[in-house]
Parts: structure tokens; sequence; C-alpha cells
């Protein structure tokens, strides 16, 4: 079964109740997970960028007090972890920094995902592997031999392909480093599946990821492309969530067969017919 990830991350602008409807209708189009992202704006934003002033929808502020502004604390991810039991669905975080780890894994320890951009971060991904059952790390923006000294510190429950272009032209998606994942690092045991995390809204790259061996997809998600963020523009409104799994979970039936060939019973008429067998 293919594992599909609705990307919340942060296009829930600080709001909790953004976030529950995300999650309530990620639940209702079937994905099996959702995601979120946890920063400590301070230790995070370099510090030539923490006080350029930006325009928001709250107005003009420096960075860092926006970004402080749209994250969410512990108690907020206590309530997110409460609805989430409630409307049945699992989620996990990706996390930015020391602190944010050592949060998330007070409350959800079960799977954590180390972003592209944190991958070689060896204090996170040593605190990663030693405190969470699961790890997923991407592989965005990173040379090979980042991606295999991470793969030996964190040793990854998943690795995720990913190109951190917002959006990702299809030409630029490079879905045939699924494979490579699947023969480097899966088949020889260095991780135990493979994904792409992906920020472009072509099905067709998905399917190209399944096709060749992603069990692991991720997408963003929200409620609409218009809301303030600069990650909407890449994510699928609700509708083509709903789309979106229709497809995937139709591909999944589809690849079914990869045993000897049988007679199925269905064929058995035509079988009498065209062959004059029973």
């Amino acid at each position: 079964m293919i594992n599909l990830v609705a990307e919340i991350g942060i296009n829930h602008n600080g709001s909790l109740q953004i976030a529950f409807e995300l999650i309530r209708i990620a639940k209702e189009a079937g994905f099996d997970y959702v995601k979120f992202q946890k920063r400590c704006p301070n230790d995070c934003i370099p510090e030539n960028q923490k006080y350029v002033v930006k325009e928001t929808i709250w107005g003009k502020m420096p960075y860092i007090n926006y970004k402080e502004k749209i994250e969410f604390d512990l108690y907020d991810y206590e309530k997110i972890n409460e609805f989430c039991k409630m409307v049945d669905i699992k989620w996990f975080a990706s996390v930015w920094d020391l602190k944010s780890a050592c949060d998330i894994c007070i409350i959800n320890s079960n799977f954590v995902k180390i972003p592209s951009a944190k991958i070689c971060d060896v204090q996170l991904l040593e605190y990663c592997r030693e405190y969470f059952d699961n790890v997923i790390i991407s592989t965005g923006m990173s040379y090979e031999a980042d991606i295999q000294k991470a793969v030996a510190i964190s040793r990854p429950d998943v690795i995720m392909h990913s190109v951190a272009v917002y959006p990702t032209p299809v030409e630029m998606t490079r879905i045939g480093y699924v494979k490579w994942l699947v023969e480097n690092y899966r088949d020889k045991g260095l991780c135990k599946q493979v994904g792409y995390s992906g920020h472009d809204k072509d099905i067709g790259v998905t399917i190209a990821a399944i096709l060749s061996g992603a069990e692991w997809i991720e997408k963003h998600v929200t409620l609409s492309n218009y809301m303030y963020g600069s990650d909407q523009n890449i994510s699928l409104e609700p509708q083509e969530m709903f789309e979106f799994v229709k497809v995937v979970r139709s591909l999944e039936k589809i690849m079914k067969g990869n045993e000897p060939r049988e007679i199925l019973d269905e064929e058995l008429e035509k079988l009498e017919q065209l062959r004059g067998l029973k």
C-alpha cells in the first residue's frame, strides 16, 4: 500500500482552525498521514534575514516576527494530536532544529521527518534516530555525498526524493532518482522504503514515482491556492486532494499481478466461448 502524506506544513498560517479543517479533509479524502513543520525561528533564520521587513496579511513586520506568528507551540500540537486521534488519522512533523525535535518527541515519537535543508545537521540526525521510532529524510538540494552521510548517521526508515524548486517544473522532477534510491539504498538494506515528496501538481509525476518504486508520496495541501503563504500555490486544494487519492488508489489496484499468470474467474466464460474449453 502507498502511504499518502498530506503536507499541511505552514499552510495553516498559525490558525488551529485552518489546521483542523485540513486534517478533516485529508482524512475524508483518504490520506494516511498529515504532516506539519516545526521550527524555532530564532535558531533557524539566518541573522541577516531576521529583521528584514516583510509584507504580511497582518501588516509589515520583521521576518522573525512573522515566522514566530505562524509557528505552533507545544499546546497547539497537543490539540493537533487530540484532533488527529478523534478523526483517526496519523500525523508527524518535519523538525528544523534540535529544540523542535525535542518538543515534537514529547507528543509524538512515532515518526519524524528531517527536511532537505537539514540533512547535514549531524546533531539533529543523531537525536532523531535515537528518540523517534521511525525517521524519514528528504534529499532536495543535496549532493549524493550529503545523502550518504545522512543515511550513515540517521539509518532512515524512509528516504524521499525531492527537488527544492517551488513549484517544480515537470522537466526538473527527475523521477528516475526514485529508482536510484530503490537500487542503491533500499535494496542494499540502507533504508526500508523510498518515496517522493513533490512540489509539483502534476499527477503524472506521482504516477511515474510510484511506478519507479515509491512507497510514500507526500503532497502539500491547502484550503485555497489564493491564501497567503509561500507554499499555497504548489498545494492541492480540497477537490484536488480527493482526485489525487482516487488516482493513487486506482493505480494500486492496476499494479496488482506481479506473480505467474493464472486465469481469472471472470475470464472463464470467454475461455469456453473462444477456445471451447471449460
